[in-house]
């Protein structure tokens, strides 16, 4: 990632721009009764900021934010409950989070000792993360108990 910034007119419009993605990958290997699995995951998060300050005039300064920060998730990583391993792949489940803030402020000085400011912001997300790959039975089932099954080691009964 990187930030860049400068003015756009001398003394007067300046400019902020950054962006840095952030990649996390994690694998977990679960010894069930039937045999280990290896299961990933996978994250991708955005971090993007955009900003504007503009001094209107020797008493008035306006700023604009927007900053960017959607993330998606690919796989999912299943309990360490070695007794039963789940019936479907991990690896479809996921999910996308789109969001977002927006904000401007304005700070005007009245006199040289009074100072007025204020700022408005909105933010935005819609948590969708683990709605990708999502079966239409129940993921893990106990219909039976297993102690006493052959093949099922005791200490995982």
């Amino acid at each position: 990632g990187g930030i860049f910034s400068g003015r756009l007119l001398k003394d007067r419009l300046f400019f902020t721009t950054g962006y840095s993605p952030e990649l996390e990958n994690s694998r977990r290997t679960v010894p069930f009764a039937s045999g280990a699995r290896s299961y990933d995951q996978r994250w991708l998060r955005h971090y993007m900021v955009n900003r504007l300050d503009w001094n209107a005039t020797n008493k008035l300064q306006v700023n604009s934010t927007w900053i960017w920060s959607p993330f998606k998730r690919t796989g999912t990583l299943p309990s360490r409950d070695e007794r039963l391993a789940p019936v479907n792949g991990l690896d479809v489940q996921g999910g996308f989070t789109p969001a977002q803030t927006v904000s401007v402020g304005a700070t005007y000085a009245l006199t040289p000792k009074i100072v007025v400011t204020g700022r408005y912001g909105y933010r935005y997300i819609n948590d969708k993360d683990g709605n990708y790959g999502l079966p239409g039975v129940p993921f893990i089932s106990y219909s039976t108990s297993s102690v006493g099954i052959a093949g099922v080691p005791s200490n995982v009964q």
